[in-house]
């Protein structure tokens, strides 16, 4: 085993589920609630990609950004977490060393880093030190908001060019 070495800042942490890959479409489609879709074995397995989110990490990577997806796993599904390394594997694969699984996202980063979330009010999300972006839903007065895709990599351009 290595010993690794992250930049001390800016790091970008993107939400997995909600960001990145499209976990609500796929409960949508199932016809079941997201709070019961997340428990079933295989949930996480096949989702697909949110629109323009592989373009835009590829992008974002290839300009110098240090990107980690930080995501919770549902306490009460044991495949969660294998499923969405498997579904990072198999969809970003530049990314395939780069997730964290914590159940507390406050607990992560530091005041130079950016968080991007669809709910920044779950798993302590709102506690992250540095910068949140709340990604599409409902805007909301705490945090910064992104609609989709192009727009989260026309600003971050834009913040760290």
């Amino acid at each position: 085993m290595s010993i690794r070495n992250y930049p001390s800042g800016p790091r970008l942490y993107l939400d997995m589920d909600g960001v990145v890959a499209d976990f609500g479409l796929a409960a949508k489609e199932r016809g079941l609630h997201p709070q019961e879709y997340k428990l079933i074995p295989g949930a996480y397995a096949n989702l697909l990609p949110i629109p323009g989110s592989v373009e835009g990490v590829n992008e974002l990577l290839d300009l110098g950004f240090f990107i980690m997806l930080l995501t919770k796993i549902p306490s009460k599904n044991p495949y969660a977490a294998s499923e969405k390394i498997m579904w990072l594997n198999k969809v970003l694969p530049r990314l395939n060393d780069f997730i964290i699984i914590t159940p507390d996202k406050g607990c992560v980063g530091n005041s130079t880093d950016t968080l991007v979330d669809d709910h920044p009010e779950w798993a302590n999300a709102h506690n992250f030190p540095g910068k949140i972006f709340q990604f599409g839903g409902e805007p909301s007065n705490k945090h910064g908001f992104v609609d989709g895709w192009p727009t989260l990599v026309a600003l971050l351009r834009g913040e760290y060019d």
